[in-house]
């Protein structure tokens, strides 16, 4: 299995950099890349440069897309769950993934929200006992924290 994540439409290069730090710092082997798209303003000058060198010290890719759309046609998951607290999301339990080849979890770095395109590209899921959209750190920390319990890549 691979995980990739993504970080959709982010302009703050904290975000940026906090969510980054979030993936780089994950023990599961099978977190193979972080993919940002849709990145503007500080994000795009200040905050790719400093994820870049961040991630290859670290010996893991960074990939930079203009859009979530681009990330899917050319990463090819089987399976793409976006964060998104609504009830219309499905919780997100292992059992999801559990027969994904390569699956690509997706965290909106804005408050405005994802465009609604963006949402038809992959299963909505929430986190059981939230209420609103949470940080893209957050919400990469728990969906990390919630596939802790798969087998290790060899």
């Amino acid at each position: 299995m691979e995980i990739l994540i993504a970080l959709n439409n982010v302009s703050s290069h904290q975000r940026l950099l906090d969510a980054v730090k979030v993936v780089l710092s994950s023990s599961n082997p099978c977190v193979k890349a972080f993919v940002v798209t849709r990145a503007s303003g500080m994000a795009a000058q200040a905050g790719i440069p400093e994820a870049t060198k961040l991630s290859y010290r670290a010996g893991k890719p960074l990939i930079v897309l203009p859009t979530l759309r681009d990330a899917v046609e050319l990463l090819k998951p089987s399976k793409v769950l976006i964060h998104f607290e609504s009830e219309d999301s499905v919780v997100f339990s292992e059992a999801l993934i559990t027969s994904e080849n390569r699956v690509m979890f997706v965290a909106e770095g804005s408050d405005g929200g994802y465009l609604r395109s963006d949402l038809g590209l992959g299963e909505l899921v929430r986190f059981p006992g939230f209420r609103n959209q949470l940080p893209p750190s957050a919400s990469i920390a728990l969906f990390l924290l919630g596939i802790s319990g798969r087998p290790r890549a060899q």
